[in-house]
């Protein structure tokens, strides 16, 4: 099934830090949402690995296009709440750096879409996202998927 026949899909993304007392992780959510501003999935989860908070953030968006190829997508948004990001994304210019690199896998991988487009949106409007990642943790579902299912694809066309 072609994911393009579906229409436009936004897909809000978090990434963020966690420290506890003998442990760092990284906590990622991810939900899509189609054109009518439905849940259709979400994804989230919690690693153990410590990186600063710009390579997490690259790192989550890197996830988050892997993610939606696997779901067979091609039209995309992806609001991320790191204007840095989202400045280096929207630029397509690089440097040698790790963080280079990892915006550059990205931009790699986006070329696979019809139409994709990264925007910068407030925290607070990434609330689900965050939640979504806050819950991985809290079950304590840790190096571990938790997957969340909404609308069929075919409910939102």
């Amino acid at each position: 099934m072609d994911g393009s026949q579906h229409g436009l899909f936004g897909c809000q993304s978090l990434a963020g830090l966690w420290c506890g007392e003998n442990e760092q992780a990284i906590r990622i959510g991810l939900i899509l949402r189609n054109s009518r501003d439905y849940l259709v999935k979400g994804l989230s989860t919690f690693e153990r690995a410590t990186f600063n908070p710009q390579i997490v953030e690259v790192f989550d968006i890197s996830e988050a296009l892997l993610w939606l190829k696997s779901c067979h997508l091609d039209h995309a948004i992806i609001d991320l709440d790191c204007v840095s990001v989202v400045h280096m994304l929207n630029r397509s210019v690089v440097d040698n750096s790790k963080f280079g690199f990892l915006i550059l896998d990205c931009l790699m991988l986006g070329t696979s879409f019809r139409h994709l487009c990264f925007c910068w949106v407030h925290q607070s409007a990434n609330k689900a996202a965050h939640s979504l990642s806050r819950l991985t943790r809290l079950m304590g579902m840790v190096d571990d998927k938790l997957w969340v299912y909404g609308v069929s694809l075919m409910a939102q066309v």
